[in-house]
């Protein structure tokens, strides 16, 4: 019997630390679950899903960095049901065993470990959709029988005129969750304006959320006055822009232009897409016309047939936009016409610029994200946005973005 009895002691001893394990076990998943919530809710309002995951965690006992804790956030998770799921948000929360008698029997102790992941349980709504920066006559002009639809996010005007900051008319359609005008609009005809949530006139001005972005630096020429008729890849080098000096112009039914991840830099001309052509920068494009004083010598946008397709990056100076004018350039214009495709994930960022759209081209928004920021608008095509762009960095006015609630998953 007395050799038996340290060994009763230590079975014993064992088991109150697996029982302890065990508590900290379950407080752990606890944590876990409601950091999970709150870096769901903080993800779709484009915070710091990190930063709040491991503030609840802490807040729950389990400090990330202290007695060997760790909260790990992935958005998308790499494993399970979810893997893959961008709107998905896994924290994993970790930490060694303490023990007394079983740090004299084990040689290390077991690593705890819990796992959630939680879904909004539908899409966020409201964040900018489509804004205006004028300040001053119309600044959204829709005519026509053309619908401009912002499905569940915002539209701003920052005109103040009261006669018609949005001037619709004809069989014109416009809807958005918020429709924000500093000015009045102006309705004739059958023209409808419908906002799912509020509708808001003589309002204060809505800031541009990427004005405090700067374009990249850039030197040299990798391509001088470039005609594209054929299928041609073009690369930048890892943060370094790809100059096209004096335009890039794409057109003809076998004109496939594709530009790996990276920033592009159209310096003094103007982009051009027709026909058939096909524009095709996935993976983390940005493409900014811009010019060395960046006034009066920055192109333009035109894109009247073919595809024009770019995913922005999600992290770097151009997180978030796809297309880029430089706001410096009062006379530029981006013009949209004809049949083509637009298919942009991302902004499409011009705040100086007059962006002109009709015809009967397709805006394609499967990718659930699509901004546009111009000075002033003349619509007569339909088109459809939606401004859910967290994914590749997007940027939205303060307090315009109203979170679904999250549920756990795994």
């Amino acid at each position: 019997m007395a050799l038996a009895a340290p060994v009763l002691v230590g079975a014993a001893g064992l088991a109150i630390d697996v029982s302890r394990w065990e508590s900290t076990k379950l407080g752990m998943q606890t944590a876990a679950d409601q950091a999970s919530l709150a870096a769901g809710i903080a993800a779709q309002l484009g915070a710091n899903a990190t930063t709040e995951a491991r503030a609840v965690a802490a807040q729950n006992g389990f400090v990330h960095g202290v007695a060997g804790a760790t909260v790990v956030v992935s958005q998308p998770p790499s494993s399970g049901p979810h893997a893959g799921d961008a709107k998905a948000v896994e924290v994993v929360i970790s930490r060694p065993g303490t023990g007394t008698i079983s740090a004299a029997l084990l040689a290390t102790p077991p690593t705890i470990t819990a796992r959630a992941v939680s879904l909004p349980n539908a899409e966020p709504q409201g964040g900018l959709c489509l804004l205006a920066t004028a300040t001053s006559g119309t600044a959204i002009s829709h005519s026509g029988n053309a619908t401009v639809a912002a499905n569940g996010c915002n539209i701003y005007s920052n005109s103040a005129d009261n006669a018609s900051s949005i001037n619709l008319s004809g069989d014109a359609r416009m809807t958005g969750y918020d429709i924000r005008i500093v000015g009045r609009r102006q309705l004739s005809g059958s023209a409808v304006m419908t906002a799912t949530n509020a509708l808001v006139q003589n309002t204060t001005a809505t800031a541009d959320p990427y004005a405090a972005r700067t374009i990249p630096a850039y030197s040299g020429c990798h391509q001088n006055g470039i005609s594209v008729g054929n299928a041609r890849t073009f690369s930048a080098s890892g943060s370094t822009p790809y100059v096209f000096c004096n335009g890039l112009s794409i057109s003809g039914n076998s004109a496939v232009v594709t530009l790996n991840p990276g920033v592009y830099v159209i310096n003094q001309g103007s982009l051009s897409i027709s026909g058939g052509a096909r524009l095709v920068g996935t993976g983390g494009v940005t493409v900014i016309l811009t010019g060395p004083s960046g006034t009066n010598n920055v192109g333009s946008i035109s894109h009247s047939g073919g595809t024009l397709q770019v995913t922005a990056p999600a992290t770097g100076p151009t997180r978030g936009i796809a297309l880029w004018i430089d706001g410096r350039a009062p006379s530029s214009a981006v013009s949209i016409s004809g049949n083509g495709t637009l298919a942009l994930t991302g902004a499409l960022y011009a705040p100086s610029s007059v962006i002109s759209w009709s015809g009967s081209g397709m805006v394609v928004t499967d990718t659930g994200c699509l901004q546009v920021i111009g000075r002033q608008y003349s619509i007569s095509g339909n088109f459809s946005m939606r401004g859910n762009c967290g994914a590749v960095g997007g940027e939205h006015p303060p307090g315009s973005i109203r979170a679904a609630a999250t549920m756990l998953k795994e």
